[in-house]
């Protein structure tokens, strides 16, 4: 069922991320990606070898497809490891890993209450903000929206004391408790809260921490159940929340949505919550489209010449303040072009892409592909580096890489969207740095 060549590849990635983690040279935050990278690109084959066959929802592909498309991923995310481990500094983690908690600005603000309160300071700052970005400030969302994320700030640091030290364990649950409560809406931040508490979580065990590994793994065990039970009830919920129209008003107070949310979760059978784990394993497999489109590229529509990696360069650098009319990207366009699928896009509520990794395949060849991955992540590399030249070699440095780079590794993106975010992600950290990180203290 899975060929010689992607069994190969599949070890291969395997044994690089054994030695990227070993080898103490990536923060937390990169390991989640390709970690995160990883199973985007190889539950669909794994699944499919231990079925004996393609699922039935992946009914649109073939097995050949998939296989070739799966080999091809790994190829890709060697480079973009590669690109990672090269644009990474050698001593990079070296004092970091060594550090017993957070030291300096933070040390008084990263234990118990004080670090509850920083939470909801920073959580009141951003909802403000969320409104702004909403209306006035809604051009400026990109450049935004990474400050949104600082408010985690205080969750890494009461994950780590607890994963480290088995201190604030109780803090930690009702802050990531109150996240969860006060963000039910269309988009929640469950991804975001999760993979900073995964990232503290390894840097504890990269630490020396091997005590508390039993609690990692019901933590683990936890986050998993909540977004399989999100999976299952959101559908229904986003329904509530619109009254059934295809757009995606909040037509509710924060009372009826918990209200709303509590029902249906109480509502949920052991078949149900089951439907609830295959939803999210679902939405992490995410390789199926690019083997539709190995099979439709260039077979019966030919390689590109660049000219979307192009577009999407172009796109960046046209920030929407400055230029108001430019066109809103619509990725299930792109899909169905690489794709040759019919998808369902703006006009449905929704949208698809095939992945950066998809895109490039047919914009320039798998070749060129693999070179623009090589670049990717050694710029991404290079832009959590600017975050240790401000603040040094500190655990302070890789809570900051985890709020800001957390979220954005974590998400599938087309590749327009995948370059402008990159870039504005840059500018913020910069931005940020610059400007507001000694005056957060005076918090």
């Amino acid at each position: 069922m899975i060929s010689l060549a992607t069994q190969l590849s599949m070890i291969a990635c395997l044994l690089m991320l054994v030695l990227l983690y070993t080898g103490r040279r990536l923060s937390p935050s990169m390991l989640m990606i390709l970690v995160f990278m990883l199973l985007t690109g190889n539950l669909e084959m794994l699944v499919t070898a231990m079925l004996g066959k393609l699922p039935i929802e992946l009914y649109y592909i073939r097995v050949e497809s998939l296989d070739y498309a799966t080999c091809l991923y790994n190829q890709a995310w060697l480079t973009f490891a590669v690109g990672l481990w090269l644009g990474t500094h050698r001593n990079q983690l070296a004092a970091a890993l060594t550090e017993p908690g957070f030291q300096g600005l933070w040390a008084q603000r990263s234990q118990g209450l004080n670090a509850v309160r920083l939470y909801g300071i920073l959580f009141l700052l951003s909802t403000p903000l969320e409104f702004l970005m909403s209306g006035p400030l809604r051009a400026f969302t990109q450049l935004l929206l990474p400050l949104l994320c600082l408010r985690f700030l205080p969750v890494f640091m009461l994950a780590y004391s607890y994963f480290r030290h088995g201190r604030n364990g109780s803090y930690l649950l009702a802050v990531s408790m109150f996240e969860v409560i006060a963000n039910l809406s269309f988009f929640n931040s469950f991804r975001t809260l999760f993979t900073v508490i995964a990232c503290a979580m390894l840097l504890a065990f990269m630490s020396g921490s091997r005590s508390r590994w039993l609690s990692a793994l019901l933590a683990g065990s936890l986050m998993f159940a909540v977004l399989s039970v999100w999976s299952f009830i959101k559908p229904e919920f986003r329904s509530y929340l619109n009254n059934g129209e295809i757009t995606q008003a909040d037509t509710r107070t924060t009372t009826e949505k918990i209200d709303f949310t509590m029902n249906l979760v109480r509502n949920m059978t052991a078949e149900d919550f089951q439907t609830g784990m295959a939803s999210t394993m679902s939405r992490v497999a995410y390789n199926s489209f690019f083997a539709a489109t190995v099979f439709n590229v260039p077979e019966f529509r030919p390689y590109g010449s660049g000219e979307m990696l192009f577009d999407s360069v172009r796109n960046a650098l046209m920030p929407r303040f400055l230029f108001p009319n430019k066109p809103v990207i619509d990725d299930s366009v792109i899909a169905a072009k690489v794709t040759g699928l019919h998808i369902s896009g703006q006009e449905r509520g929704t949208s698809i892409n095939v992945g950066v990794i998809g895109e490039l395949y047919a914009d320039m060849g798998p070749y060129l592909m693999l070179v623009a991955m090589f670049i990717f992540g050694w710029l991404t590399a290079r832009m959590e580096g600017y975050i240790f030249t401000q603040i040094g070699s500190t655990q302070e440095a890789l809570a900051f890489s985890a709020i800001f780079f957390g979220a954005f590794g974590t998400s599938v993106y087309s590749l327009p969207k995948f370059v402008g975010a990159m870039l504005y992600l840059f500018v913020a950290v910069v931005i940020f740095f610059r400007y507001f990180y000694r005056r957060i203290d005076r918090l």
